[in-house]
């Protein structure tokens, strides 16, 4: 099997923080523990928990620029070895995907710096003068990514059997279970690791580099 794709998880997959709206929480000192637990008991959707996210930025500081939220979100770290391990990617001659509930911009920037073709993240809708409304832009439900890498990979041609998704929670099973291979990569709960195909716990992304070699020899 050729593969044509391998979609990456961003939060703690790509990057070394759990989450980029948790992080922006920690730079207002707010904390979305009620939201999060509301919208895993089914009682929010995606777009009033990423309303609620907002709410407590703004409740901070009643106007936010979105380069504001850009500038918080740059301080957040590249995981190790992963210039290393996406030129091995890209010798290979293999399409790069971000698929991710977390923020575009974020995503964006990391996108740039690894050389990553696809991204497809969730967004802070802003006026016309690029002030933050309190809304966000749904493009990846958070519990079903899965729909999210279908209809990418849709998009560029490849099929199930031609996919390669990496993640490391819980909530990535939806994208290995539309893919021919998931890889947990620095996993942070069982739930993925038995979704998996491979688990290297390892958090380097260049340990990533044997579990590639072995599945792109096989194309």
């Amino acid at each position: 099997m050729i593969y044509k794709l391998v979609a990456f998880d961003l939060d703690g997959t790509l990057v070394d923080v759990d989450s980029s709206w948790s992080w922006v929480h920690r730079h207002y000192s707010v904390n979305n523990d009620a939201a999060l637990q509301d919208f895993l008991d089914g009682k929010i959707d995606d777009m009033e928990f990423m309303r609620r996210d907002i709410a407590l930025w703004l409740s901070k500081k009643s106007r936010i620029h979105i380069t504001e939220i850009e500038r918080t979100l740059e301080q957040i770290p590249i995981k190790k070895g992963a210039m290393e391990f996406f030129g091995h990617l890209r010798n290979a001659g293999v399409n790069t995907a971000i698929v991710s509930g977390g923020i575009d911009l974020l995503a964006y920037r990391v996108a740039k710096e690894l050389k990553i073709e696809h991204v497809v993240a969730n967004a802070l809708e802003t006026d016309e003068y690029g002030y933050l409304t309190g809304a966000g832009v749904l493009r990846v439900k958070l519990l079903e990514k899965g729909e999210a890498l279908r209809n990418l990979a849709e998009k560029i041609g490849a099929a199930k059997e031609e996919i390669i998704s990496v993640g490391n929670s819980f909530i990535d099973a939806s994208m290995f279970a539309v893919s021919a291979v998931g890889i947990a990569f620095s996993p942070v709960d069982t739930e993925i690791c038995s979704a998996a195909d491979y688990v290297v716990e390892q958090n380097d992304m260049r340990a990533l580099i044997p579990v590639f070699e072995k599945l792109l020899a096989r194309g």
